[in-house]
């Protein structure tokens, strides 16, 4: 789901920082990503998803899209979730 967000939004397989800016949607709600609107229906696909599978897909470069577990997430969330968000100007953050 994650990188036909991308596409849609930004016709990229996937956009750097995607998996924080959809992240952060399900944590602060919508929000405008490129030319898509991320509404309620997207970020309640994205927690069933993540609670399905206890975790969240990330891209990183030696592996591509992988999952990692929901604590490994959180943690990496808090400390460059911001980073990637301020390059989004509509996204907003969620209070930590």
């Amino acid at each position: 789901m994650h990188s036909q967000l991308s596409e849609e939004a930004y016709s990229a397989g996937w956009m750097s920082g995607l998996e924080y800016a959809l992240s952060n949607a399900v944590l602060t709600g919508p929000f405008q990503y490129g030319r898509l609107s991320i509404d309620e229906i997207h970020i309640t696909r994205l927690e069933e998803l993540a609670n399905a599978y206890s975790g969240w897909i990330v891209f990183e470069d030696r592996d591509f899209e992988r999952w990692v577990p929901m604590g490994h997430w959180v943690k990496k969330t808090r400390t460059t979730a911001r980073v990637w968000c301020t390059f989004f100007r509509s996204c907003r953050l969620a209070r930590q």
